[in-house]
């Protein structure tokens, strides 16, 4: 199954229990990290316990990284494929011609590779859509956040 980002938020917040609430905001953020310290662990088995890089097990735990990124982004108000659009034009900025180990080094500074090019530059060879994320606030998706019923409604 493959999904948007818009889809995605918009089918996960139907699970996110404490959506509003400043308790909700810590679970996203804590729960974050804990997952994101499972994705490690299992890399770390791999690379220094023997074990067999499950790609199966880092897959679900990746997943529920993704569910706690969007549960924060719904929570603040942001789109997923909102944050996803402004990194990718910050990694063309900073990166304009891809990723070389060895201009960082020649450079001795990764960041003064955006010096040397313009916005008019970056945006000729921008796909369209990358060009219109706005550097607004505001959120572009059309965010359908699904209310969990509590005991109070």
């Amino acid at each position: 199954m493959t999904l948007s980002f818009l889809d995605y938020q918009n089918k996960s917040s139907r699970t996110m229990k404490n959506l509003g609430s400043l308790d909700g905001m810590a679970n996203w953020s804590l729960g974050l990290a804990g997952e994101v310290g499972e994705v490690i662990e299992l890399i770390k088995k791999h690379l220094y316990h023997d074990k067999t890089l499950d790609i199966d097990a880092i897959e679900k735990e990746l997943g529920d990284v993704l569910w706690y990124v969007a549960a924060l982004c719904t929570e603040i108000g942001l789109g997923l494929d909102q944050v996803a659009g402004k990194n990718i034009q910050k990694l063309a900025r900073r990166y304009p011609a891809g990723f070389s180990l060895r201009r960082v080094e020649e450079d001795n500074a990764p960041d003064v590779m955006i010096d040397r090019v313009s916005e008019d530059d970056l945006t000729l060879d921008m796909p369209k859509w990358l060009r219109e994320v706005s550097d607004s606030p505001t959120p572009t998706s059309n965010l359908d956040v699904w209310k969990i019923p509590t005991e109070d409604d």
